[in-house]
């Protein structure tokens, strides 16, 4: 059997008794380990060749709603050619990391009444490299700090997963650091929190062919489409073409495309990252149809039985 490092913490809420809507408990505890969780599985993926996590319950307290909880780091290569990496224990320096990273960020939520400044998420993520050269997580392969991104949206969704309980609810992070609070501040919500980590716009059109993946037959949400190798949210704001279409008189089929004039948002961050991606089909100009030609191992595009919808 592969050695394990075990690093244990908890998570506790005292709830009220005898209250009403009793899940609303159970949804904060579920959301919570779910953020928890989150941080690990961001944190950890580059470094997936070395090393794998797991998330396990290890017990539960009836007192107040008391989850012990578990991050098992097993190394997945047991023999490593570098000399100065086999003598590193991985297992403990990411277990430990973990656990101490995710506890800094629970107590900036308690510390921070309102977020108002990139520089202020900036502290906290010099605040968690000075944590990771601690541990020694420096010496790890593949090992990026903490992006801004992930800070902030896990303060996020920490305070939205206790957001549906009582001030008299309290809940706590418990770990080997010590005990905190998860704290609810309405200001860090979604929009909010995309508009801090944003520090400029652009914005472009450009006529784009983009295949469908998942057409919205109803109403007016996004569409997923396939363009650039990856999947996108697109937004179609053609309200002509989308009631011709959600009118069944568009003739679109599987594996076919939209042809569009398409506006492209992206929003960018600290040191020019790009934090978010908006794509809006401002006109539809045509549906294409994309039959298989095996020849040369390629597809072509035939639009001959395109639908205008103008």
């Amino acid at each position: 059997m592969m050695a394990e490092y075990y690093s244990e913490y908890a998570v506790k809420i005292d709830f009220e008794r005898q209250s009403e809507q009793p899940s609303r408990v159970f949804k904060a505890m579920s959301e919570v380990i779910d953020t928890l969780q989150m941080i690990d599985a961001q944190l950890v993926s580059p470094l997936a060749s070395y090393l794998e996590h797991r998330l396990i319950l290890d017990d539960i307290e009836i007192a107040s709603l008391k989850a012990r909880l578990g991050t098992v780091v097993r190394k997945v290569i047991e023999s490593v050619d570098d000399e100065a990496l086999a003598n590193l224990d991985l297992r403990r320096i990411v277990g430990t990391y973990l656990v101490r990273l995710k506890y800094h960020i629970v107590k900036r939520l308690g510390i921070t009444k309102e977020i108002t400044d990139i520089n202020e998420v900036i502290e906290l993520q010099k605040k968690l490299e000075t944590v990771a050269e601690e541990t020694g997580m420096p010496r790890v392969p593949f090992y990026v700090p903490v992006p801004l991104t992930l800070v902030l949206k896990a303060m996020g969704r920490l305070s939205a997963a206790v957001s549906d309980l009582s001030p008299n609810e309290p809940v706590y992070f418990i770990s080997p650091e010590g005990e905190v609070r998860i704290y609810y501040h309405p200001e860090l919500s979604e929009e909010r929190i995309q508009k801090i980590l944003t520090r400029k716009t652009l914005s472009s059109e450009a006529e784009l062919v983009m295949r469908v993946k998942k057409p919205d037959y109803l109403g007016m949400s996004m569409w997923d489409m396939q363009y650039d190798g990856r999947t996108v949210s697109l937004k179609i704001q053609d309200s002509k073409w989308l009631r011709e279409f959600q009118s069944r008189n568009v003739d679109l089929r599987p594996g076919d495309s939209l042809r569009a004039r398409v506006r492209i948002e992206i929003d960018l961050g600290h040191n020019d990252s790009i934090i978010d991606e908006r794509y809006t089909a401002i006109e539809v100009l045509d549906v294409v149809r994309m039959t298989p030609r095996y020849q040369m191992g390629s597809f072509n595009y035939d639009n001959s039985s395109g639908h205008k919808g103008k």
